[in-house]
């Protein structure tokens, strides 16, 4: 659980089908890279399986007995030559993924990209669609994504990849699942996902939230975990408004300054209407208790839910 204790929220996201649609450009990038090399490579497969890095899914088609180790390197470089040409120029934002980064920006935040595509594509991609980030961290994956959240310091981190739920863990940072790409809510939520939602739902897109989530309680100081620790994580699955990319609006805004919490009533606990003179219940024959500091308010007012484990699967 993160400390909280920033003064704006710092936001982590992940790059394809979280920010970024480069689905059309990676099947032509894979298409050209058949034409070239003679392998028959399942394009279409291939784009429905988005996430794991580069080198993970050309093992699928270029296998070690096939291909001799010192080409692989090479096929590896050569697809990378390829999307520069083919699929950076066919990069689409995903529906609202500037909404919530803009949602970010007005709470003065940062937004940090951290993904398995290289440093250099993925930054030439958020160029094209016109999305900027304070920092862009490349060729990461599950839990090797967790360092570069620790390092910057991410509260939020939002994934659509059940490696990017295992990376926000890793990291200590909230971990917000959108099943926009090959994962659905129920396999994100087992990942470690704090939140999730899935297509269809009002919550399904990247920038449409617009409160924070049903079924989800953090608390300030305590309760929680810190950077590197472990607690209780409150975790709720997107039911309509609230879950999804985009309900960093709501999440990062809770973390912000809680402009949408609830005011105390006038007069609060520690007014009274009793008798002039009249000691407060409980102070015992009118001598004051002694003075006892309030424990931490929560920042989302949420039910509690049960305490789950914190296990998850590995990447």
């Amino acid at each position: 659980m993160p400390s909280w204790k920033a003064s704006a929220p710092v936001v982590g996201f992940d790059l394809d089908l979280t920010l970024l649609d480069a689905r059309a450009g990676i099947r032509a990038t894979f298409t050209a890279l058949a034409g070239e090399t003679g392998v028959t490579v399942n394009a279409d497969l291939v784009v429905s399986r988005l996430g794991p890095p580069l080198e993970n899914e050309l093992a699928h088609w270029f296998p070690a007995a096939d291909v001799p180790a010192a080409d692989v390197p090479a096929v590896a470089t050569r697809y990378r030559e390829l999307y520069a040409v083919h699929a950076v120029p066919a990069s689409r934002p995903m529906p609202d993924a500037s909404a919530a980064v803009e949602a970010v920006r007005r709470l003065a935040g940062r937004v940090v990209v951290v993904t398995a595509k290289s440093t250099a594509l993925a930054e030439a991609s958020l160029e094209r669609i016109g999305i900027a980030a304070d920092a862009v961290e490349g060729a990461l994956f599950a839990r090797t994504k967790g360092a570069a959240l620790r390092t910057h310091q991410v509260d939020i981190f939002v994934g659509d990849h059940v490696g990017d739920m295992i990376g926000a863990r890793e990291g200590g940072a909230l971990a917000v699942g959108v099943a926009t790409g090959p994962c659905s809510a129920g396999e994100l939520h087992t990942a470690g996902a704090d939140v999730s939602s899935w297509p269809g739902s009002a919550s399904s897109h990247p920038g449409c939230w617009a409160r924070p989530p049903a079924g989800v309680e953090r608390r300030v100081g305590r309760g929680g975990r810190g950077r590197g620790g472990s607690g209780d994580r409150g975790r709720g699955a997107g039911s309509g408004p609230g879950g999804g990319t985009g309900a960093v609006s709501g999440i990062a805004g809770q973390h912000g300054g809680g402009a949408d919490r609830p005011a105390r009533r006038a007069g609060g606990a520690g007014s009274s209407d009793r008798a002039p003179g009249r000691p407060p219940r409980g102070s015992g024959n009118g001598r004051p208790r002694p003075p006892r500091s309030a424990p931490p308010r929560d920042r989302w007012s949420a039910r509690r839910l049960p305490r789950r484990s914190t296990t998850s699967a590995g990447s």
